[in-house]
């Protein structure tokens, strides 16, 4: 399990391997997101899902900057590289924020994984 608590300009991550779980939630305007993220990055260059299992990721995107938004697309291009049909993400959105939709949408096209888009 790895949990990295949510701050002013980044999001919660729960990692929960036992579930086949990672979510992130909140806003991710960071100094440097490639820092923050690192230990999410080290454990997906090593994931393969167990027993053709599905992994779920659930995003509730609140802000994030375009280089949040770029090691977000670099991390789930790789985990799906190794998990190929295997992982399914989740987007919760604000109904009224288009761009967040925008981005929802450009990253489950350039990731190529199975998904949904929620809006709430």
């Amino acid at each position: 399990m790895l949990k990295i608590p949510e701050s002013q300009n980044s999001p919660e991550v729960i990692l929960d391997t036992d579930k086949n779980k990672l979510t992130i939630a909140g806003n991710s305007y960071l100094v440097d997101p490639g820092r923050y993220y690192q230990l999410l990055f080290n454990w997906g260059e090593e994931y393969k899902c167990p027993n053709n299992k599905v992994f779920h990721i659930e995003i509730k995107l609140g802000y994030y900057s375009t280089s949040s938004i770029q090691m977000l697309n670099y991390f789930l291009k790789n985990l799906n590289s190794r998990n190929a049909g295997k992982i399914f993400i989740k987007f919760l959105i604000d109904k009224e924020d288009e761009d967040l939709l925008e981005t929802a949408r450009a990253l489950t096209y350039n990731t190529g994984l199975k998904h949904e888009i929620e809006k709430y």
